[in-house]
């Protein structure tokens, strides 16, 4: 595995499995020694990953008693919040293009009262000389 394209982050092992950015993640040691009831009933913790942005459907717990890396899979659950940090993204980004509109409007405006402006001038010195 080629580690530059690869970055740490912290998961959080939940009842449901382990969340990170967004989406649960599961693997077989986890479900062996029932990582997801214990957080059921003892509280959610957090865990040490390392992850390629560009490929999110696998990531890799640190496990930190031998520093090997153990890979889970997506599990396909995405958490309650991930639908509405979608739907933010969406609404930044129409919000960020109705103010580049705006401001392309407000230049087109400015160089025509610019050109207004001239004109006007231009035509004042016309009316002065004759």
């Amino acid at each position: 595995m080629r580690m530059d394209n690869y970055f740490i982050g912290t998961a959080k092992v939940t009842s449901k499995g382990i969340l990170f950015r967004g989406e649960y993640y599961s693997n077989s040691q986890a479900i062996r020694e029932n990582w997801f009831e214990i957080a059921k009933w003892l509280g959610n913790w957090t865990v040490a990953v390392i992850f390629n942005s560009e490929e999110m459907k696998k990531i890799y717990l640190v496990n930190e008693k031998n520093n090997n890396l153990i890979e889970c899979r997506s599990i396909g659950l995405k958490s309650e919040f991930a639908e509405y940090k979608e739907k933010l993204e969406k609404y930044v980004q129409t919000i960020q293009k109705l103010q580049r509109d705006r401001n392309s409007g407000k230049k087109k405006h400015i160089n025509l009262s610019r050109r207004q402006r001239i004109k006007k001038s231009f035509e004042r010195r016309n009316d002065v000389q004759i």
